[in-house]
């Protein structure tokens, strides 16, 4: 097979000969060269991931698998840097809230999209401003759950979705902590610090755990929930003790990110301030299901339902395998060459395998969608943004039977159609696909990367 004679440090123009259309390398090897990409993996490699800031204050309070650190954010607004007193940085899919908590403690309005309305939770209590009066009346709670009981009322009905992920004493818990703060706490901004403590323990307390595409079956490591609880809220309150104020608006809204100019006026009437910089890391093209992976938090917090969250999907941008009868066609050439590869390396695998791969068939069809997406993402940021107003694009390139996605290089052509100018491609570092790919095309390993796409609106 050609694929295996390649150079473990593959160039764009290496795969020539493993593409049907010889004109595909060429083509991104052309975009390679003229967006000037450049490797800074030394210093970014641990910055676009959660690995150190999962230990920090207010970013260690839910495990939200897909962020990036705050740190990131402060560096590329060191890079390109705005006015603050005029304008104010979005975040359009803006997850835990690592952009807004950065922002919040650059003392920089940010505005925070997200259809996760966990994530949009999360953000928001992190975001908060809690006075000495807050601080007293959350410790005044905190005292209290401590002595909570066992009630002998039993709420897991409410919850009977999710009854097979718990164990049963576990869920029994969890729905008693969940009524004790309906029942015990009337202040919004108080009962949302204490709901987003119980939601970030349901992990932990569940037999699941988040892995791969959704959720993976193992103990439950915890026994005493009430226990996990007192630590959650010690911890979250230690890092709101300690904070300083700070006198911005940082906000996340329920709020889809293909609305983004919608939401880009709804800031600049609260803040009086224009769009100067865009800083997101959207969904990769790599079919993660975002709702699945959440389904415990979502469900338990009574955001949907088992039934309603295929419906809660449509919201996000196509990055999913969904089916339809009849494929529409993407309007850029390179995307739709793409799913031509990917089309023709199914029969060789299924050949192999000797089984139908009904999941690889569906790959097609969400590249033209997730690229479709971001398509109205780019043009309604670029819409909505000042002149001379940055975009930065933290994304992750994938693969499929061994055809490899150039996300960043597509993104980047897609925003120069609209009118940007890229200002460069940053590689991050190397990313990650399956074992089994990466042992049948081990050039994967060295042509994949993360990295940061910056656009300039001229």
């Amino acid at each position: 097979m050609l694929s295996r004679h390649l150079p473990l440090n593959a160039s764009w123009q290496d795969l020539h000969s493993i593409f049907n259309d010889k004109q595909l390398s060429s083509f991104f090897e052309g975009l390679e060269k003229k967006y000037d990409v450049i490797d800074e993996s030394d210093f970014f490699s641990s910055l676009v991931n959660m690995s150190k800031a999962g230990k920090m204050p207010f970013h260690r309070w839910i495990r939200y698998r897909e962020g990036y650190s705050g740190e990131l954010v402060k560096e590329i607004l060191l890079r390109y840097p705005i006015d603050s007193k005029k304008e104010y940085v979005m975040d359009p899919m803006c997850g835990s809230g690592s952009s807004l908590v950065a922002g919040k403690q650059l003392s920089i309005d940010v505005l925070g999209l997200d259809v996760n309305a966990y994530a949009v939770l999360a953000t928001n209590v992190k975001c908060s401003s809690y006075s000495s009066t807050d601080l007293k009346k959350i410790q005044s709670y905190i005292n209290d759950f401590k002595f909570i009981k066992d009630s002998n009322i039993d709420h897991t009905l409410s919850f009977c979705d999710l009854e097979k992920y718990f164990p049963a004493n576990n869920l029994s818990v969890v729905c008693n902590i969940h009524n004790w703060i309906l029942s015990t706490i009337e202040d919004k901004k108080y009962r949302d610090f204490f709901l987003l403590s119980l939601f970030a323990i349901l992990e932990d307390c569940s037999d699941r755990k988040k892995d791969g595409n959704g959720l993976a079956t193992r103990p439950s490591p915890v026994s005493d929930p009430i226990s996990r609880m007192s630590e959650q809220l010690d911890m979250m309150f230690s890092d709101i003790s300690i904070q300083q104020y700070y006198n911005v608006k940082c906000i996340a809204l329920d709020h889809s990110a293909l609305e983004l100019s919608q939401a880009a006026v709804k800031m600049t009437a609260i803040t009086d301030k224009s769009l100067g910089s865009i800083i997101f890391s959207p969904p990769y093209a790599n079919s993660f299901d975002y709702f699945e992976s959440y389904k415990l938090e979502l469900i338990f917090g009574g955001y949907t339902t088992s039934k309603k969250i295929k419906e809660d999907k449509l919201r996000l941008i196509r990055n999913y395998r969904i089916s339809k009868p009849i494929a529409a066609k993407n309007k850029l050439d390179c995307v739709e060459n793409i799913c031509e590869e990917i089309l023709l390396r199914i029969p060789e695998k299924e050949a192999e395998t000797g089984v139908k791969d009904s999941r690889t068939r569906l790959v097609p069809n969400m590249l033209r969608g997730y690229f479709d997406d971001m398509a109205t993402v780019i043009s309604q940021a670029y819409n909505s943004l000042n002149h001379n107003g940055m975009m930065h694009i933290v994304v992750d390139q994938s693969a499929y039977v061994g055809v490899p996605i150039p996300t960043d290089l597509i993104l980047a052509h897609i925003a120069e159609n609209v009118g940007f100018n890229v200002a460069g491609i940053i590689n991050c570092r190397r990313a990650n696909t399956s074992g089994q790919q990466l042992k049948k095309y081990p050039y994967l390993k060295s042509l994949l990367r993360e990295s940061i796409v910056s656009l300039c609106k001229k």
